[in-house]
């Protein structure tokens, strides 16, 4: 069964979600819309182009895998039922670091989250959300949904 907003308070926590991004998915992922070679496929060329701290035999991720993680997070948090993200719904999220993909072993991403305000008026829950990579914040926004 999904969460029911009468059983969200403020301050809650949203439970924590983890994500492993492996390299041969990103690769896939590049080559279905031709973007290959690139920084996300190819270390070296990360390394030239990044403006952030390059990291041996790493990739950096592209930010709509974070963008959609983000949403998976909110999702599994519901349950069940996905209507209140779908309807009326939304994420407003700022990319703040790069998630780096080791090409052998992946980048993993903690997303987070908590209540900060609830709209008993229009059955509206305001959450703020980050995501984190090695104690790095890569994410932060906020996301809302609709009851």
């Amino acid at each position: 069964m999904g969460l029911k907003y009468e059983d969200i308070k403020v301050g809650d926590e949203l439970t924590p979600y983890k994500r492993t991004w492996k390299q041969e998915w990103v690769n896939t992922m590049m080559e279905m819309v031709g973007s290959v070679p690139n920084w996300h496929t190819d270390p070296e060329q990360a390394k030239q182009v990044s403006v952030w701290e390059a990291r041996e035999e790493s990739t950096v991720l592209p930010g709509v895998c974070t963008e959609m993680a983000t949403c998976e997070f909110i999702l599994k948090w519901l349950g069940d039922d996905p209507k209140p993200f779908f309807f009326g719904g939304g994420i407003d999220i700022r990319l703040t670091a790069p998630v780096y993909v080791h090409i052998k072993e992946g980048g993993e991403v903690t997303y987070t989250g908590k209540v900060v305000e609830k709209d008993d008026n229009e059955k509206k829950v305001i959450c703020e959300i980050s995501a984190q990579q090695d104690e790095r914040t890569v994410m932060q926004g906020k996301a809302w949904l609709k009851f």
